[in-house]
């Protein structure tokens, strides 16, 4: 490295183009409310790297992962109480946008960010996470971490020093009676099956 300063950007490309001829970038956002300026940051510092790459002559695949499988974890200053309180807890791209009751709550969001993307010449391409679960592209290493669940535990526990519940799991899933990601125990799973046995908060099961 010669003593003439570089740009950071170009100097992670070089570092990353002597270890592949293809790369992956990948960053994302959860689309829980509007968002600002402050979360290009990351869209950014991604793109300058992808950008650094291809003008090596490496092929770049830059995704964007939008986290439309998320929840809705409360009911946030600018929307109204009465009609999203029931929606807590129900993934994003399951509860109507405050615009368009058509339009779902997370592409609400994703939309104008994803405009702002296109007056700035970032393309990525699109990934929602509620298609990729719908689809079943998780569902094997779901199953994976599930039967790992004692070791991840015992990694947080060493990582965080705190201890996790005792029906933790490393899936959550939504109550087909509810609707909702948010308080619902997992009691066991069939790997084989591939199905989950749970109880919400109101002990349906």
């Amino acid at each position: 490295m010669s003593d003439q300063s570089i740009f950071w950007a170009d100097e992670i490309a070089q570092a990353i183009a002597k270890t592949s001829e293809s790369c992956v970038a990948a960053t994302g956002i959860t689309p829980s409310g509007h968002i600002h300026i402050g979360n290009m940051r990351e869209v950014l510092t991604a793109d300058a790297v992808v950008k650094s790459l291809r003008q090596l002559g490496k092929e770049v695949t830059f995704y964007y992962i939008a986290d439309t499988f998320d929840p809705l974890r409360r009911v946030y200053p600018f929307l109204d109480e009465e009609t999203y309180l029931p929606h807590v807890g129900k993934p994003l791209s399951e509860i109507p946008g405050p615009g368009d009751p058509n339009e779902s709550y997370a592409e609400y969001f994703l939309r104008p960010f994803l405009e702002s993307l296109q007056v700035l010449d970032i393309q990525v391409e699109l990934v929602r996470a509620d298609q990729m679960y719908k689809e079943g592209r998780y569902v094997e290493n779901i199953i994976k971490a599930m039967e790992a669940t004692d070791l991840i535990r015992a990694i947080l526990k060493e990582e965080t020093g705190k201890d996790t519940p005792e029906h933790w799991s490393p899936f959550t899933p939504i109550c087909q009676y509810t609707g909702k990601m948010t308080g619902n125990m997992v009691l066991g799973f069939d790997a084989q099956k591939k199905t989950v046995h749970y109880k919400n908060e109101e002990g349906q099961e």
